[in-house]
């Protein structure tokens, strides 16, 4: 899916591809929906893990400078399958899933902050995030220049900061 045009990848196509049989593909995944729901969970379940990880591990600017340029080294070179799970979200009703995400890695990130700042505006990092995150995703979609995800790093970090 981050190579080919998501109408061209058929469950048929992922089962060669993988060396999976046919029928043990189907017998777990009745249809390629359920494959992308499935890549949809792991993706979200392994994005709070690497950002929590970042978070703990570094604290402050770094913690967030670190975020941020893993979600964009992620998007650079995964755009095509994240555009395929993005897309898919509201569709599979995996909206619910995303923003449960999103708030565990507000909880990393307002940890990271002082008492006041947590407790003066407690959406205001969520909303950051989720701007952020659909920023990197919209400029992954696009045939860009190397200036344009320096310029993203620095407005998310701003925005982070503030």
């Amino acid at each position: 899916m981050n190579k080919l045009p998501e109408d061209e990848v058929t469950t048929n196509l992922i089962a060669k591809t993988t060396g999976i049989s046919v029928g043990t593909l189907y017998k777990h995944y009745p249809h390629k929906d359920a494959i992308v729901s499935d890549l949809i969970d792991a993706f979200i379940t392994s994005d709070v893990r690497e950002l929590r990880a970042r978070l703990v591990a570094s604290s402050g600017a770094r913690a967030h400078e670190e975020a941020v340029d893993w979600l964009i080294a992620k998007h650079e070179t995964e755009h095509q399958l994240r555009a395929v799970l993005y897309g898919n979200l509201g569709r599979l009703r995996k909206t619910s899933d995303a923003f449960h995400a999103r708030l565990e890695i507000l909880d990393g990130i307002t940890k990271s902050r002082t008492t006041k700042e947590r407790t003066e505006s407690p959406n205001r990092s969520l909303m950051i995030l989720a701007a952020a995150n659909a920023m990197i995703h919209v400029l992954s979609q696009v045939e860009g220049t190397p200036d344009d995800w320096a310029h993203l790093k620095r407005l998310c970090l701003m925005l982070l900061e503030r």
